[in-house]
Parts: C-alpha cells; sequence; structure tokens
C-alpha cells in the first residue's frame, strides 16, 4: 500500500499521464541516511538528481547511491549557468535518517525556490514558472 501511495504521489507531481521507467524506479528509491552540512545547494540539487536520472543498475545487482562525478559542477555551471545563478551563496543542512529520494529532491529545490518534474521520462528542475532551468 505504501508503495501505491508514493507512486501515485510522484505521478501527480510528474503532472503527466504516463509513467516511464525511470520515474517508476525514482519512485523506489529510499535513503538509509542523509547528512549535508554546508553544503552549496546547487550542488545538493545536481547529486540528487543525476542519482534519478542515472541508468538503472544491472538487474539482480544493488543500486547503490552513486559517489558525486568531480566533473559536475563545472559542467552543470556552464551548461546551466541560471540554475547556478538562482542557487547562488545558498548552503543547505539537513539531517534525515530515512527517507524518499524523490521527497528530499522536492523538499531541496524548494529551498531554492525551484520545483522538479518529469518530462519524457526524465527528472528535470524547473522555476516556479515552468522554465527548465536543469536537466
Amino acid at each position: 500500500m505504501k508503495r501505491l501511495i508514493i507512486f501515485a504521489c510522484c505521478y501527480l507531481l510528474a503532472g503527466c499521464t504516463t509513467v516511464g521507467p525511470v520515474q517508476k524506479r525514482a519512485a523506489q528509491i529510499r535513503i538509509p541516511e542523509v547528512d549535508f552540512r554546508n553544503a552549496p545547494l546547487a550542488d545538493v540539487i545536481i547529486f540528487l538528481v543525476d542519482q534519478v536520472n542515472r541508468p538503472a543498475p544491472p538487474r539482480g545487482s544493488i543500486g547503490l547511491i552513486q559517489a558525486p562525478d568531480p566533473n559536475a559542477k563545472q559542467r552543470t555551471r556552464t551548461q546551466f549557468p541560471e540554475f547556478y545563478d538562482l542557487c547562488e551563496d545558498k548552503t543547505i543542512q539537513i539531517n534525515v535518517p530515512y527517507c524518499s529520494l524523490l521527497d528530499l529532491l522536492a523538499f531541496v529545490t524548494s529551498c531554492a525556490e525551484l520545483d522538479v518534474e518529469f518530462r519524457n521520462d526524465q527528472l528535470v528542475v524547473i522555476t516556479k514558472d515552468g522554465k527548465v532551468v536543469m536537466k
């Protein structure tokens, strides 16, 4: 029953009529512990979006949260300057013992006055007026 409710919430979050494999997998990801201490908000959002959009692990393997890509900050700053401008000088400190990846991402993006949604089975970060600032 819990999975059905979470899946329905993700469906409503996405605002779309079909649920793709990335969205379905993302709705099932649970993080045992989250501990960000004065982390740059932009880096946290990039890390979480990358975890959602990464390919599914091979069947039979364990899908662990991966370490951040060391090149992600530079790559994203050049590709999505507006996103970095919106998150400029913002940091986050959060410690949560157990949470859904999508719930965490929705909370963290709201701290930057942004939102997330699925478009073409890819999670994107948008402004409140719907403009895509990162994918």
